[in-house]
């Protein structure tokens, strides 16, 4: 497991300074911002107002628009990692910067999110941290962008938008090929992905104070994720950041650490700090529109993630853990997972992945999330693992049946050198009519990717309960068969968690050829269950409830046989089966 951490507070002396309104902020006037450029130094820059941008962000929800001046900033720009960075007047606090025009602008212009508006963040009403029973399901589109290393859509344009200033997301322990996968979805929330470092054994604990620099930690073990921003105002154990949201997701649980800037990268495109997090101080508690808050010395609980791989060059082990939230935890679970693997496998490497995921649940039983990945058809051969374990693990983690149960998840990778596809090419009968009650040869030819064709052969007695039906011999891989099961079967309607921890434990398997036989009959399906084939009557008679679903065709009958890779593509047939 993971060493234990030091969770530090720091004493703090600094408290709130005098605020000024936005009414009495006036074009023209000049002053003050605090953010840190190297190091852990808060260094001062000038500014000069520009004008307020009323309702900006809704009713009453105003941004002060400046121009950023001195020697430093006009030479960078605004930088990712200034958000949250405290702006006064004549020594009264206006509030944080937080917006630019962030590509290519020629102008040094920022917006500012009054200190008035960031202060009612740590006035909401406490919730049970970190759920949101009404988060959205799993997202099945964005979850294939996320695969395929593209995005749905970004959330702003970015070029001709007043948008919130980019966060850095420093990720260290992870092979540029993973981030490089991962960041069109980093992007199109917001988030600059860039190779980074981790905080070592002796990590300086710095307190946050205005001006300084503050990570929110979303990774850390094997490998290490961190998004990096400024500290607006530390009031008692109160710490304000940002000035804008990560996901606007409420209320949060995430490590919240000091930070090291090792360097202030100028660019024309888009300037940005490149930090080192620090030790952990306390917990992010909020993520709302004008702010992240939290306070000094909370200890936030996270997801545990232990794995081992075993390559070519040897096995390998690996422990993490990933912050709780309920839209960015399944991400970062599959962003953790992906780095963990891709950075044990030299990056040369091809082949064929044996995948086997256990999701250990408190009072239920475990999730097994287990498949066969192979280089030529899956592309990634490391993140497509990730996300399909991230998808099972959201699957219960974003339910609208109250709070997940707690969690941990553990790996089992074995990669094989050698790429093993095959792809199913014909599926044929001993004899296309038969008599019920006797025995029919089904053989299923099978194209190995780069190698020979083989065989596999099936003998099925065919019940008598299949008189005059003209039945469909189906021939496929898992993915294939999954469509299959679902079509004739409904799709699952779980009423509860055990009810999602059923039907993901059904789900068929790479790594195997399933041969199917479809037939016409009525049936039902009611919440994850599966009735095919009873009495009229009795599908007429459980028919009431809203949950169930009518069936006019059956799986009447499955096998599977283990194959040495991956099955890809299907075949059909049909039988006729008459009476003796």
């Amino acid at each position: 497991m993971l060493a234990t951490f030091a969770f530090l507070a720091v004493s703090q002396t600094v408290s709130l300074p005098p605020v000024m309104p936005v009414a009495d902020v006036k074009a023209g006037q000049k002053g003050v911002c605090l953010t840190v450029f190297q190091g852990d130094q808060v260094e001062p820059f000038p500014f000069t107002v520009r004008g307020t941008m009323t309702n900006f962000l809704g009713p009453d929800r105003d941004v002060v628009l400046i121009r950023l001046e001195g020697e430093k900033a006009e030479f960078t720009g605004v930088v990712a990692g200034m958000s949250g960075s405290p702006c006064s007047i004549d020594g009264k606090l206006v509030g944080a910067l937080a917006y630019s025009f962030s590509t290519f602008a020629k102008e040094p212009i920022a917006g500012i999110t009054p200190i008035g508006d960031m202060l009612n963040v740590m006035k909401l009403k406490a919730q049970d941290r970190p759920w949101r029973l009404e988060g959205e399901p799993v997202r099945s589109t964005e979850w294939k962008a996320m695969r395929d290393g593209t995005t749905v859509a970004a959330k702003t344009n970015r070029t001709t938008e007043l948008a919130p200033i980019a966060t850095p997301l420093s990720i260290s322990g992870a092979p540029q090929a993973v981030i490089d996968h991962f960041e069109p979805w980093l992007a199109s929330n917001g988030f600059m992905a860039m190779a980074g470092g981790s905080a070592g054994k002796n990590t300086k604990a710095v307190p946050l104070v205005p001006g300084g620099a503050v990570a929110a930690i979303l990774v850390r073990g094997a490998v290490n994720i961190a998004a990096t921003g400024t500290v607006t105002s530390v009031e008692g154990n109160e710490v304000l950041a940002f000035g804008h949201p990560f996901f606007g997701a409420g209320a949060v649980s995430i490590p919240m650490a000091n930070a090291f800037i090792v360097n202030t990268m100028a660019s024309q495109q888009r300037s940005f700090k490149m930090a080192i997090p620090g030790a952990t101080l306390g917990e992010v508690t909020q993520d709302r529109l004008t702010a992240i808050g939290g306070y000094m010395g909370g200890v936030p609980s996270m997801v545990p993630v232990t794995g081992a791989i075993a390559t070519p060059q040897g096995p390998a082990k690996f422990d993490l853990e990933v912050a709780r939230d309920i839209e960015l935890t399944p991400r970062f679970v599959a962003m953790g997972i992906a780095a963990a693997l891709g950075g044990r496998v030299d990056a040369s490497e091809r082949g064929t992945m044996r995948f086997n995921g256990t999701i250990d649940i408190e009072g239920m039983q475990p999730i097994v999330v287990k498949n066969v990945y192979s280089a030529q058809r899956d592309g990634s051969l490391m993140t497509s693992p990730a996300i399909d374990m991230a998808i099972a693990f959201a699957s219960m983690w974003q339910t609208p049946f109250g709070p997940p149960p707690k969690m941990k998840l553990s790996i089992d990778a074995q990669l094989n050198p050698e790429p093993i596809e095959e792809t199913i090419e014909d599926v044929s009968l001993g004899q296309q009519s038969i008599e019920a009650g006797k025995p029919v040869e089904i053989a299923v030819r099978l194209r190995r990717y780069n190698g020979p064709v083989t065989y596999e052969k099936f003998v099925v007695n065919v019940p008598r309960s299949w008189v005059g039906d003209e039945v469909d011999i189906i021939a496929c891989g898992a993915d294939l068969a999954e469509r299959v099961s679902d079509e004739v079967s409904g799709d699952p309607r779980p009423n509860r968690l055990q009810d999602i921890a059923k039907a993901l434990n059904a789900r068929r398997t790479d790594g195997n050829l399933y041969l199917m036989a479809v037939r016409d009959g009525a049936g039902l399906r009611a919440d994850v269950e599966v009735m095919p084939f009873i009495p009229p009557s009795a599908v007429a008679t459980l028919s009431g409830d809203s949950n169930v679903q009518r069936r006019s065709r059956g799986l009447a009958w499955e096998e599977r046989r283990s194959r040495p890779g991956t099955v890809s593509g299907g075949a059909i047939t049909q039988l006729k089966v008459v009476a003796p």
